[in-house]
């Protein structure tokens, strides 16, 4: 399945003066007020400090972090054009229920939907650039009976999944600077060929669905193959400034591969070919081959390589 998605930008520089001339005037009387902390030996400090790997989630993408609870250790992440869902494994079947998703909204949609009565935003979180972040609880299955947490005595004390979600792990969320590499909303025509030169995706504002079990979806700007038989181009056509996100997944000897690309930037009338060897990329190898045409002539001028994640820094270095 193929997808792009759009959206964001910087900081707030007043804040940083304000706390340099708290510091710069105030220092002195601070040091000479401030109450002495016990002894703590570098070792100590680290190991306070110390946060497992897996409790940190990190959206490249959007731009963001969460911190999660000790319990929930084996969550599980479905990045999507339109936001992440966290799931749990649920003791009933063993099986990963979605608890909560956080959406990321162009500030456009956010303050349409506010305004339709019908629609389900989630809850504010924050914003920056274009992008507005929201969380919602998945309610469809509730927060009981989650592996990890305790039987439900009494509801009003229970303190589930979704007390963690609003009491712990969306007060973790921060935003990252990306710098150059943050997400920029942007326009672009995405279009698939197969080896009979077929095309499913849009072409000059037209869509065409020319490959067998093959759809595009206009409103979400992706194309996708069911049941794949063929070796297939995928190009991404650009005709206003932004950076992409593109994503490809196949099975190799029964295991999924997945290729993606984060943050790619792209100019107006900018072509990107990818072209993806699914077996080298199973090795460990560099499988996929990027044809940038800069100027629209058709001519391929520059050529880069990457395994199965394409960062912007890495598109960055290799385009110069």
């Amino acid at each position: 399945m193929s997808f792009i998605t759009q959206g964001k930008t910087n900081w707030k520089p007043l804040l940083i003066v304000i706390i340099l001339v708290a510091i710069v005037g105030g220092g002195a009387l601070w040091y000479a007020k401030k109450p002495k902390q016990p002894y703590k030996s570098p070792e100590e400090i680290k190991k306070s400090e110390e946060i497992a790997d897996w409790r940190i989630y990190r959206n490249e993408w959007y731009g963001f972090e969460l911190i999660f609870p000790e319990r929930w250790k084996g969550y599980k992440v479905e990045e999507e054009k339109e936001g992440v869902q966290f799931s749990l494994l649920h003791s009933e079947d063993q099986e990963c229920r979605p608890v909560f998703y956080i959406s990321v909204f162009s500030k456009e949609i956010w303050e349409q939907s506010k305004s339709d009565e019908s629609s389900n935003v989630g809850t504010y979180i924050t914003e920056k650039g274009n992008n507005v972040f929201s969380y919602s609880l998945w309610k469809t299955y509730g927060d009981k009976g989650y592996a990890g947490f305790p039987e439900v005595i009494d509801d009003k004390d229970y303190q589930g999944p979704f007390f963690d979600v609003q009491t712990k792990i969306i007060p973790s969320f921060r935003l990252i600077d990306l710098g150059i590499c943050e997400y920029r909303k942007g326009d672009y025509e995405m279009r698939v060929y197969d080896s009979q030169g077929r095309i499913t995706g849009l072409v000059n504002g037209e869509i065409k669905e020319e490959i067998p079990n093959s759809i595009y979806d206009e409103e979400s700007g992706t194309a996708a193959i069911f049941d794949p038989q063929d070796s297939y181009i995928y190009e991404l056509f650009c005709l206003t400034e932004g950076s992409y996100q593109f994503g490809q997944s196949s099975i190799q000897g029964g295991e999924e591969i997945s290729f993606e690309a984060i943050n790619i930037p792209i100019l107006p009338g900018t072509t990107h070919r990818y072209l993806l060897n699914w077996e080298v990329l199973a090795q460990g190898k560099n499988g996929v081959t990027l044809l940038i045409d800069a100027d629209g002539n058709g001519i391929f001028e520059k050529t880069i390589t990457s395994d199965t994640k394409l960062t912007c820094e890495e598109f960055l270095s290799q385009t110069k």
